[in-house]
């Protein structure tokens, strides 16, 4: 594990109309490295627990030098503005932001080492289509399925924290919320995530009801889970390995924590 850090920053984010926020000053800024993630933190200094936000670093993540000691860096679809206390610690983070980006261009997250660019570059398209969330949507036995099994185990989900991998417009994360939830991290790698942001927003739920746009095998949670669920399966039962990312967002499941679904079956017959 490797770890940078600075002190002194302040920090403004910079809104879509043009506007900027009130300045967030006297922060603790630290990028830690872990195997293929690299996590940037910014905190107050001396409550390292007050994390203001945390981001995942990785090939896509974009930034540039603004004035003598400010770097603008876009998180989450959203820019700010990084102002350090001098220009040697703006030129050394620069330097360790532009490592550690351009060193992933030659690099591969787990889902991209098993996944062909050309084929995720279709999957996630086809997902982000309105029309086939809302063909998901209308299957009505898949939809009931769920939320029957979610709602009549809601003592499970009641004051927990849920994970929702492959989210969509989020419909799995809205019955987790309606059992009782106290948390809801729904991850969705399509342009999906965004509509599920308004969907969240306009429901009134996102207080709980957070949406991490990105890859399961890439973005960072702030704390593990009690429960995971996630609809993973695709035609005889394997199609799109869906069940690989599923499996793989255990890594952030306490220890006995539950899945739904938990298991499936493949039944195959020969014939002539």
């Amino acid at each position: 594990m490797t770890s940078t850090s600075f002190s002194n920053l302040s920090v403004r984010l910079l809104h879509a109309d043009g506007t900027n926020s009130s300045l967030e000053t006297d922060l603790f800024l630290e990028i830690k490295g872990e195997q293929q993630l690299f996590v940037l933190k910014l905190s107050k200094i001396g409550d390292s627990h007050n994390v203001l936000h945390q981001t995942v670093l990785n090939k896509s993540s974009k930034g540039f030098q603004f004035g003598e000691k400010s770097f603008v860096l876009k998180l989450d679809e959203q820019p700010i503005t990084l102002s350090f206390e001098s220009k040697a610690e703006m030129e050394r983070f620069s330097s360790v932001f532009n490592q550690i980006t351009h060193g992933m261009q030659n690099k591969l997250s787990i889902f991209d080492e098993r996944t062909e660019e050309s084929s995720a570059v279709q999957y996630f398209q086809f997902y982000g289509y309105l029309s086939q969330q809302q063909n998901m949507m209308q299957d009505y036995i898949r939809t009931s399925t769920y939320q029957s099994a979610i709602l009549q185990n809601a003592n499970e989900f009641k004051g927990k924290v849920v994970l929702d991998v492959g989210a969509g417009t989020g419909i799995l994360s809205y019955f987790a919320a309606q059992a009782g939830a106290r948390k809801v991290y729904a991850v969705e790698a399509s342009n999906m995530g965004q509509f599920a942001k308004e969907l969240a927003k306009n429901n009134n739920i996102n207080d709980i009801v957070q949406v991490v746009i990105g890859k399961i095998e890439e973005v960072v949670l702030p704390e593990n889970v009690d429960i995971i669920i996630s609809e993973p399966m695709g035609y005889m039962l394997f199609n799109e390995r869906m069940l690989e990312t599923y499996l793989h967002a255990k890594k952030w499941l306490k220890p006995g924590g539950n899945m739904y679904p938990t298991k499936g079956d493949l039944y195959v017959a020969p014939f002539t």
